[in-house]
């Protein structure tokens, strides 16, 4: 029995010593620590507010800080900034300097999907007040006013008639104008080179006031509701475009009215 068991051991060790020499030096530990940690850089010691990256040499790592908001701005500028935190950082950017002018109404939450955006202060809103694209078509068989909301209408006059009324009050088109102040209506037309304030006096007599272009006008209770109204030669169709009211005594060349800048979005 005690010769059998010394067999036994030396088979063992006589087979241990030839794995270790052998072909299994990959299972022991003095394999792993001088050969595999050549072949595969050690990992930089990382915390809470760094990350590892990769870099443009091989075989190599880099580091990035992610962006810590109580610390300095200047020392981050490069840092990384998580996908959450940048939406939030987005949006609340936006709505600051943003409003939605326009939802799509094609959805079933149309207050989640903004077609139209609207600056809250523009650097340089338009100088011009007067807002021609409410002015709805009035032609008829006496003549009338086709708005090709382009900036540009066209009047064609009847054969007894010269003017033809927006029905719109000068206060709607031009909703920035205020009572005491003077403002100066431009235009350009290839006919008349006046529009028409037409009000009703307490008799309930009509009045014609007639503005020229280039004039400069106090307005008072009577002309901010009293219609305005566009001329033309009578049997004639003329084209007025570049409709302007602005503040004081001078005009100025013409810009688009506009109270705000809008900004398409996804608009289909």
């Amino acid at each position: 029995m005690r010769r059998l068991l010394i067999t036994l051991l030396a088979v063992v060790v006589t087979h241990g010593a030839y794995a270790t020499a052998g072909n299994d030096d990959a299972t022991s530990k003095l394999y792993v620590d001088t050969t595999v940690a050549t072949r595969q850089d050690a990992a930089p010691a990382n915390n809470a507010n760094t990350v590892m990256t990769y870099t443009d040499t091989a075989g190599t790592t880099g580091t990035k800080g992610i962006y810590d908001a109580t610390g300095s701005y200047a020392e981050q500028q490069n840092a990384l900034v998580p996908a959450d935190v940048a939406n939030a950082a987005i949006m609340n950017a936006i709505n600051m300097e943003f409003k939605c002018a326009e939802w799509n109404p094609n959805t079933e939450i149309p207050e989640t999907d903004c077609w139209k955006w609207q600056i809250l202060n523009p650097v340089n809103p338009s100088r011009n007040l007067f807002n021609g694209d409410i002015i709805p078509n009035t032609l008829n068989s006496y003549g009338g006013i086709i708005n090709n909301h382009d900036g540009t209408f066209t009047v064609t006059a009847g054969p007894s008639n010269s003017y033809y009324r927006t029905t719109k009050k000068l206060s709607e088109l031009a909703p920035g104008i205020e009572v005491g102040k003077t403002y100066i209506l431009s235009f350009k037309s290839t006919t008349r080179q006046y529009m028409t304030l037409s009000y009703y006096d307490g008799q309930n007599n009509i009045h014609h006031y007639m503005w020229y272009s280039g004039t400069p006008l106090q307005i008072t209770e009577t002309f901010f509701d009293a219609t305005f109204a566009f001329q033309a030669s009578t049997g004639t169709t003329t084209t007025i475009s570049d409709i302007q009211i602005e503040e004081g005594t001078v005009a100025t060349p013409y810009q688009p009215y506009g109270e705000n800048t809008y900004l398409p979005q996804n608009q289909q």
